[in-house]
């Protein structure tokens, strides 16, 4: 089967021409603080790269570094404070957290400058249909999937994982779009019988093949969310050629759903920062269209 490729580059394109021109019209510099495990490379290659796309729309990105062995109260203290100082727009938190600890706790309190929409508040205004700050690799998942003008109401969509940052705020989006969404768990009985009946399946696993090829509905959409290095240095996702064979869309890695979440990490930092200086802004609907 000849399957679409659902990159994501020209969407997140678009997305960053719509973000400078509302940095603009605000007349300020929306600045975001990332809290990361010192001495992890992961994070700080992934603070480097959003700090590159930042400064492309006029946003700036600060590196603030936490020791993963210290008290979950030291990292909380820490949030609070850069909640209160002036300039700070946004704030996120990278993983791996203090033994114990959730960026939901962690978080609570620092609600206006949560942009991955983690912490009590922003959950529950999702779950409720009306968000405000949407964790970015789901808002960006459900983007894609419209970008590239695949319906999603009346069809049958399994979400393959449930973490606070992907899968259950996706299945979220999912089903407030009118799909039929079933989320797929490590608790799921015959989870290869849910897949098989999906019209859409979302990998949000964080493990390659976690179902079989075999498992996907011939014609189905994949949506990728895995991120995974080979032992040859090469990137894959959670589904193999095999899978996208089988598939009739499916979002590469790497090109697919990266970008476009790397855009809306910066454009809810925008966002922020036009909530917080009273005024209204074009970015204020985090589930507005995102067409061609």
């Amino acid at each position: 089967m000849d399957s679409q490729i659902l990159e994501g580059k020209s969407a997140a394109a678009a997305l960053r021409v719509s973000v400078q021109a509302e940095v603009a019209r605000l007349g300020l510099q929306p600045r975001l603080v990332v809290f990361a495990p010192e001495d992890d490379e992961a994070s700080q290659h992934y603070v480097r790269m959003i700090t590159r796309s930042a400064a492309q729309c006029g946003v700036s990105v600060e590196l603030r570094a936490f020791d993963v062995r210290a008290p979950i109260e030291t990292l909380r203290s820490a949030v609070a404070q850069a909640a209160k100082e002036p300039g700070v727009n946004a704030i996120q938190i990278q993983k791996p957290l203090p033994k114990g600890a959730s960026a939901s706790l962690i978080l609570e309190g620092s609600e206006a400058r949560d942009v991955e929409g983690l912490s009590p508040q922003h959950v529950g205004l999702l779950h409720a249909g009306r968000p405000c700050f949407v964790p970015c690799t789901a808002l960006a998942t459900w983007r894609l999937l419209q970008w590239h003008g695949i319906p999603l109401e009346g069809r049958r969509a399994v979400v393959i994982g449930r973490s606070d940052i992907v899968g259950a705020p996706l299945a979220a989006l999912l089903q407030q779009s009118g799909a039929t969404v079933s989320v797929v768990h490590t608790r799921t009985r015959n989870p290869g019988a849910e897949v098989a009946r999906a019209e859409i399946v979302v990998s949000a696993a964080g493990q390659r093949d976690i179902c079989r090829p075999e498992d996907i509905s011939v014609g189905a959409v994949l949506a990728d969310v895995g991120h995974h290095t080979l032992a040859d240095g090469s990137v894959s996702g959670d589904f193999s050629a095999a899978h996208q064979a089988r598939s009739s869309a499916y979002t590469p890695v790497p090109g697919g759903v990266g970008p476009l979440t790397t855009m809306c990490l910066i454009e809810s930092v925008v966002r922020a920062a036009a909530l917080q200086a009273g005024q209204g802004t074009v970015l204020a609907d985090p589930r507005r269209p995102c067409r061609p």
